[in-house]
């Protein structure tokens, strides 16, 4: 978690806002300003990575015994360091790692269940631990409100869809988590 602390420290440098500083580091290091900007930019974004695949894990399933720090890195990460450049410019990728291939958050199994509607129990109860684990990211909010209301619970749908359009990390998921919540209305739910 220090490590994080650092990028976000080092990303938060004003190299972009501050003409003369950049010019004094751009000159130091013989490089253009716009390469100096980018290489910090991806120095951290490529940490960043790292991070997100160690609280994410291939799957949605990790080791128990990291359990504590992926949570205190998500708590990190969609708290205190939520409004650093850094985190910002990957905000949408955080809200919703269940639709980064890259990633593979979600197994198979579950990808299948939110293309198809075809919903099993182990499904809803997969996004539900993963929700509980993640209760900002309006991805996993929208796809657990989406089995639940193709298994019929539009009761709990409701009320999982209205949480993530008032609490979803990024905007977008929290658009969707509105017109998921609009439509089980005119559903009758």
């Amino acid at each position: 978690m220090d490590l994080l602390a650092e990028f976000a420290e080092v990303d938060s440098i004003p190299l972009d806002t501050s003409e003369e500083l950049l010019q004094a580091v751009a000159l130091q290091h013989r490089q253009s300003p716009e390469i100096i900007c980018r290489l910090v930019e991806q120095a951290c974004a490529n940490k960043l990575v790292e991070v997100l695949q160690f609280v994410f894990p291939k799957g949605g399933v990790g080791k128990s015994d990291s359990e504590h720090k992926r949570a205190a890195i998500y708590a990190l990460l969609t708290g205190e360091l939520a409004s650093t450049r850094l985190v910002s410019k990957t905000r949408q990728m955080i809200d919703n790692l269940g639709n980064v291939e890259i990633f593979e958050f979600y197994p198979p199994q579950i990808q299948e269940a939110i293309r198809s509607g075809n919903v099993q129990a182990d499904d809803i109860q997969f996004l539900g631990r993963l929700h509980k684990q993640h209760p900002v990211s309006g991805g996993i909010a929208f796809h657990y409100a989406l089995v639940l209301a193709h298994s019929e619970n539009l009761a709990e749908a409701k009320r999982v869809a209205s949480f993530g359009a008032s609490t979803a990390f990024h905007e977008s998921s929290r658009k969707d988590c509105q017109g998921l919540l609009d439509q089980i209305r005119k559903a009758g739910g």
